[in-house]
């Protein structure tokens, strides 16, 4: 009887093991760190952000994951350059007229040593 028990329990772990495996090996590497350049993309993005908000006419309105991955993290982001950041922005919020309509703007921000300096800002 303990014979059958220990080769039970050797196929279990045979069967079991290599499962594990496969599952923690397949796992998405989520405490990976950013690069500086997605870093400095990601700052320009929420700095856009504040710049654009303080521009609308009911920023509280603003819902800013138009799409389903995620909210202006995916705004895309393109370096220009010396610090510079040219972000697009797309997201919903209500208009004078009560409206929900979808604006699309252009923001591009410099890099200063503490802080991001509003370069252009446009509404499309």
């Amino acid at each position: 009887m303990e014979a059958l028990k220990l080769t039970l329990s050797i196929i279990a772990i045979a069967i079991v093991a290599p499962f594990l495996w496969w599952s923690w090996s397949n796992t998405p590497d989520t405490e990976r760190e950013m690069t500086q350049a997605e870093q400095d993309r990601s700052g320009a993005r929420f700095a856009c952000r504040q710049f654009i908000s303080d521009r609308l006419h009911d920023p509280s309105s603003a819902q800013w994951d138009t799409r389903d991955d995620g909210w202006y993290a995916n705004w895309p982001a393109e370096a220009q350059g010396e610090g510079r950041v040219e972000v697009r922005a797309q997201f919903r919020a209500n208009n004078a007229f009560g409206g929900t309509i979808i604006s699309d703007w252009n923001c591009e921000v410099q890099a200063t040593e503490d802080a991001w300096q509003l370069v252009n800002l446009s509404e499309n």
